[in-house]
């Protein structure tokens, strides 16, 4: 719908009365088909959209909307791969400073058990 100037609200209106329409006839996603949307966005616009069936498989195909968008921060395996190595370093580091923080704070206690110690054997 994007290339038929579509507002995204007016199209998301468009989809979710498709979805309820398929969901209604006990139809899954596969046997939606570009007619289905088509009688959809007429209802909407007053007009019928210029779309293909293949269009429509497309769109509803998970794995391609997964790695259509290749940006920063998308789904795709390659970004989510990148992604997590990037939390895994920042964890990594993050859990050295802890451990070092333990360490110090661990040292701080003994230093003052050993001062209470000293005050109260004077």
């Amino acid at each position: 719908m994007r290339g038929e100037g579509v507002p995204f609200r007016t199209a998301l209106r468009i989809v979710a009365e498709v979805v309820v329409e398929a969901l209604q006839a006990g139809k899954s996603a596969g046997a939606i088909d570009a007619e289905a949307v088509r009688r959809a966005a007429e209802r909407a616009l007053g007009r019928r959209l210029a779309l293909e069936d293949s269009t429509v498989r497309r769109a509803l195909d998970a794995w391609a909307n997964v790695c259509g968008r290749q940006t920063l921060g998308s789904p795709t395996p390659d970004e989510t791969r990148r992604m997590v190595a990037r939390a895994r370093a920042t964890l990594l580091g993050e859990s050295a400073w802890l451990a070092e923080k333990h360490q110090r704070l661990a040292a701080a206690s003994a230093a003052l058990e050993e001062a209470i110690d000293r005050i109260l054997a004077s």
